[in-house]
């Protein structure tokens, strides 16, 4: 008999640059998580927030970042990567799943408000 594939689970949370937009599932998100992972203003955002290790994510880095994120996840690690605006239009969430570095690796998106709500100051 064969063993079940146990799934290993990434948050990835999208995030807004104002903490009034801030929701309580994307901090919950990022205060369970023993890795976060997130472009440096998403990092200060939630700053107070974050009780593991943080990895910087930089255009230069997006791979290895996802790669880490992935291995952490699968050593049974809490994982959560912070995507700047909507994780499933212009965020993380394609690049994660075009990446094919998350085989077996359940992906869980904890949308923030959306960019296209947020009412420009006129």
């Amino acid at each position: 008999m064969l063993g079940a594939i146990t799934l290993v689970k990434i948050n990835i949370v999208g995030v807004d640059r104002q903490p009034d937009y801030v929701t309580p599932a994307a901090r919950k998100a990022v205060q369970t998580a023993q890795v976060v992972v997130g472009a440096q203003r998403s990092i200060d955002l939630f700053q107070p927030n974050i009780k593991g290790e943080t990895l910087l994510l930089t255009a230069k880095n997006l791979q290895d970042a996802i790669k880490y994120a992935a291995e952490s996840a699968k050593k049974g690690k809490t994982v959560t990567l912070l995507s700047t605006g909507d994780p499933g239009f212009s965020g993380l969430l394609h690049t994660v799943l075009k990446s094919g570095l998350t085989t077996n690796v359940e992906i869980n998106v904890v949308a923030g408000v959306s960019s296209i709500q947020l009412v420009p100051r006129v």
